[in-house]
């Protein structure tokens, strides 16, 4: 079976971007729009005559359960010649940001290998205060070279640091058009799909301690309770929600199709929780782990797996084991007929099988979550609440008083 891959014949040197800047949102957009379009027309004016495309292109953040890049992103991240990610702590637990940083790095490999040569392409920003960055972290471009922990965005959010700002903007822009004649990067065709890319801010994955957890300061497991489309002919009639896997149930479909996992971690990393998912036949184990670790533990169950003898076994057992502080939420889409038409039996059916779990008191169950954005508010809230339990019990998550390094996954 071919590979999905995004293809294109080498763009022509005129289209190729001289920098990509790879961001979060949410990190003061305004700003970062603002920096990019003073950086865009310094290297524009050094560019030379007749170029006949933009100097650079301002990454945009993929939307969760995508599966091709953005129009503009694809092209750039296959032919600029630097990339300037804006550093930041929810930059290091960005999926989108951490496939960009790994695609570059590899063109840096393929460069290297070819060449003999280290390109100093890769130019990271400090945008915000980063600490406990991992071995191996390129050096940042410092905008003040007598104070170069104090972040880009301060220069460019306050007035009276202008003209070390429109300093720093010049020198950079020397830097990035002189790195691109210096050490011009060979373009990366075909270019992977995004779920095929690997994340570099992903810890390495580890045999059978299961899938890698991108450690923030606080962490997050999340256990997906569905069945496969497979799975759930033999029990309801519309199974357009469901995939090859858990992990692709998608409840909230047709207008939100991505799948309910990704919208969860895209929560979780917006709150600062690095995150994991792990597979519903290894519950208990989680639950193990979790508490020796004192990371947080989210069941995310679609009420209609309680209909599957297996799902509802191994829910069962989890639940005679003890949930302790785990937080359950139960989505039933009310524009989905079926289950909104069935959604009192369907809650009934969870009651059921988690029965010791709901019979203590505060136990930080959510059911219904009707809709996408309520199931992403109550998400956030129960996150908080799990964590505040974690403290009040004196346990406080992982990382909170040593924080474990994310790693910098090269090629």
């Amino acid at each position: 079976m071919r590979d999905p891959t995004v293809d294109a014949s080498a763009a022509p040197a005129e289209h190729v971007p001289y920098f990509l800047i790879s961001h979060v949102r949410g990190d003061d957009d305004t700003y970062v729009e603002e920096f990019f379009r003073d950086l865009s027309r310094e290297v524009a004016t050094r560019s030379g005559p007749g170029r006949r495309t933009a100097a650079g292109v301002l990454a945009t953040d993929l939307e969760p359960g995508a599966d091709t890049w953005p129009p503009a992103d694809a092209p750039a991240l296959a032919t600029c010649q630097t990339l300037l990610p804006l550093c930041s702590p929810r930059l290091l637990l960005n999926t989108s940001a951490g496939r960009h940083w790994w695609i570059f790095q590899e063109r840096l490999r393929r460069f290297r290998d070819e060449t003999g040569r280290t390109a100093p392409s890769l130019i990271p920003l400090r945008w915000s205060a980063v600490r406990d960055l991992p071995s191996g972290f390129p050096e940042f471009a410092a905008v003040d070279p007598a104070d170069p922990r104090r972040p880009l965005r301060q220069f460019v959010r306050l007035r009276s640091m202008r003209s070390q700002y429109r300093a720093f903007v010049r020198a950079l822009a020397d830097r990035v058009v002189e790195t691109a004649g210096r050490h011009p990067l060979r373009d990366y065709w075909p270019l992977p799909v995004p779920s095929r890319t690997p994340n570099a801010f992903a810890p390495p994955e580890s045999g059978d301690d299961g899938p890698a957890l991108t450690r923030g300061s606080r962490n997050v497991r999340f256990v997906v309770a569905a069945g496969s489309r497979d799975d759930m002919e033999q029990i309801r009639a519309q199974v357009d929600y469901y995939g090859k896997d858990a992990t692709e149930w998608a409840p909230y479909r047709p207008l939100h199709p991505q799948p309910l996992i990704d919208q969860a971690q895209a929560v979780a990393a917006g709150r600062m929780f690095g995150s994991e998912v792990a597979d519903l036949k290894d519950l208990r184990r989680t639950l193990d782990q979790a508490r020796e670790a004192n990371d947080l533990v989210v069941l995310l169950v679609d009420p209609w797996s309680t209909r599957l003898p297996d799902s509802r076994r191994r829910l069962t057992e989890a639940d005679l084991s003890g949930l302790a502080d785990a937080a359950v939420l139960v989505p039933v889409n009310s524009a989905d007929p079926e289950s909104d038409l069935s959604r009192d039996e369907l809650l009934f059916d969870v009651r059921q099988t988690l029965g010791r779990f709901l019979g203590q008191s505060g136990a930080l169950y959510l059911g219904r979550l009707p809709t996408p954005e309520s199931f992403g508010r109550q998400l956030v809230e129960a996150l908080e609440e799990g964590q505040n339990r974690l403290y009040r019990n004196g346990h406080p998550p992982s990382g909170t008083e040593q924080s474990e390094r994310p790693i910098l996954r090269g090629p």
